[in-house]
């Protein structure tokens, strides 16, 4: 596995729209011919209950599968494209990546899967904690004056809540 929109390392990604996976697969003397010879496996494990799926190209299933990528770019780089319109992707999620393929001998070598590389899709924007900034607001601090945003209203309704 070459790539996975990891520009920074630090294995969490936020895809703009389809997340594009890609790796190289090659064999000497063997050879790699067609992308039928690669497969690539997908899971995520839900971390509240423990459950294990593994996607298939459309959907997420218990049984564990493993698919052929979508292209070959240029031997040996192939490429698989999950596609942002199903909604199957899911935030704060951990995925696991792993890839195998076979050569082209009579009868073929079967490669293992490769160690997984994990990735967390991160699509939730930072939390910004509105309260503090009304309650910091409503006291007049002095430099809440230097903000570029226009003044919070203070909640009178609010205040005598407390």
């Amino acid at each position: 596995m070459t790539s996975y929109e990891d520009g920074d390392g630090n294995k969490k990604i936020n895809p703009q729209g389809d997340w594009l996976i890609s790796g190289n697969a090659s064999d000497s003397p063997g050879d790699i011919n067609n992308l039928s010879q690669i497969r690539l496996k997908i899971k995520t494990i839900d971390d509240a209950n423990g459950t294990t799926n593994y996607w298939t190209k459309t959907d997420w299933q218990a049984n564990e599968t493993d698919f052929v990528p979508d292209s070959f770019l240029s031997k040996p780089q192939w490429d698989y494209t999950f596609p942002s319109n199903l909604g199957k992707l899911y935030t704060d999620q951990r995925y696991f990546l792993s890839v195998k393929a076979d050569d082209s001998a009579k009868p073929p070598n079967t490669g293992s899967f490769s160690t997984a590389v994990e990735v967390v899709i991160d699509t939730t924007p930072p939390f910004q904690n509105r309260r503090i900034l009304l309650t910091a607001a409503s006291t007049n601090l002095p430099y809440l004056k230097h903000c570029r945003e226009p003044p919070l209203p203070t909640f009178p309704a609010w205040k005598k809540s407390r």
